[in-house]
């Protein structure tokens, strides 16, 4: 029973939310989990190229 009171004040909120406000709601928490994209110098990406040619190879 107590799942249920708790189903219903979700349904009751989101019922008051605009369907603009919940894809902002959606893209705001995936932009909060992206990870950042590292900034790479050219030694590294180097590196990274040798490797990718030599398990190309095999």
């Amino acid at each position: 029973m107590n799942d249920n009171v708790r189903d219903r004040g979700t349904i009751k909120w989101t019922a008051m939310m605009l369907p603009e406000h919940v894809s902002l709601l959606r893209e705001l928490e995936s932009n909060h989990n992206r990870v950042k994209r590292p900034v790479l110098d050219m030694a590294q990406i180097e590196d990274m190229e040798r490797v990718i040619c030599e398990a190309m190879e095999l």
